[in-house]
């Protein structure tokens, strides 16, 4: 009897012993299961730090030029390259120079063209010739400060040219863009001058005269309306012939292309009347 009593005591002793290896938890045995078997690499370069930077707020077609300073804080010193992500379109960065070996400054310049107005979030990369980055997170702020009117005549290269709607042919090549002080409210106005207006049954154009058609312009939305208006017109030869035209049209600035294109409709007091296309183009870098 006490044999068999010393079996079933070593039976459950044996059973209670395989019961507690089973409930070892995975992850728990930190020698051949690690909480977190791949832990992220810290890639950060932390042998300099950048000096001078803060939130920027800059105008349309504007630049600012900022000077900074990378400080070298202890370590290896490598090569740092400088880089700005986040940037809207037409909003442009430079740094001069663009890389060197800490402590050494930089210049970091930020210019817009026609960019939309608006806060974006910014990222300045410093990128060591090891791998390494450092970033810093910077606001940009774009305020809508650009004189239109004047900005664009500046930004014209050459004439427009005209062709009839949908069509290829330039048929006058010889308007241009121009700002005039309008004394009534005090401020800068869009012109066209020698714009094309009608081609009489000889082909001889008829142009603008005495006035030029008044334009209203909008590069935060990137856009040209002529409004609703009524200029003369005189024909070019030499049997001299007058006829008044209503003008109205629409028009885009496109910064990709450098373009400006106007489509508008000229319509004689005799009511024949065609739609045009001009097209020029702008500088605005």
């Amino acid at each position: 009897m006490k044999h068999y009593l010393l079996i079933t005591a070593l039976l459950v002793f044996t059973f209670s012993a395989c019961k507690e290896k089973e409930n070892i938890v995975p992850g728990k045995n930190t020698t051949n299961n690690p909480t977190n078997p791949n832990p992220p690499v810290d890639n950060t370069d932390r042998t300099y730090i950048i000096n001078g930077l803060s939130d920027i707020t800059i105008g349309n077609k504007n630049s600012i030029n900022i000077p900074i300073q990378l400080e070298f804080v202890g370590g290896q010193q490598k090569k740092v390259s400088l880089m700005i992500t986040g940037l809207p379109k037409y909003c442009y960065a430079s740094f001069s120079p663009k890389a060197g070996i800490p402590g050494f400054a930089t210049t970091m310049s930020i210019s817009t063209t026609l960019a939309d107005p608006g806060s974006y979030p910014i990222t300045l990369t410093g990128l060591s010739q090891d791998g390494k980055t450092r970033e810093y997170n910077l606001q940009l702020t774009i305020v809508d400060k650009l004189d239109c009117d004047s900005f664009l005549p500046n930004a014209v290269t050459k004439s427009f040219t005209t062709t009839k709607k949908d069509s290829k042919t330039v048929i006058y090549s010889q308007s241009n863009m121009t700002s005039k002080y309008d004394s009534s409210t005090k401020k800068n106005v869009v012109m066209i001058d020698n714009l094309f207006m009608q081609e009489d049954s000889s082909g001889t154009p008829f142009i603008s005269y005495n006035k030029g058609l008044y334009l209203i312009t909008n590069c935060a939305k990137r856009t040209v309306t002529v409004p609703d208006q009524r200029i003369q017109g005189r024909r070019l030869s030499s049997t001299v012939a007058y006829k008044d035209y209503d003008m109205s049209g629409t028009g885009t600035i496109d910064p990709e292309k450098g373009t400006i294109t106007i489509n508008y409709y000229a319509q004689d007091q005799n009511g024949v009347g065609n739609y045009y296309t001009m097209t020029t183009s702008i500088n605005l870098k």
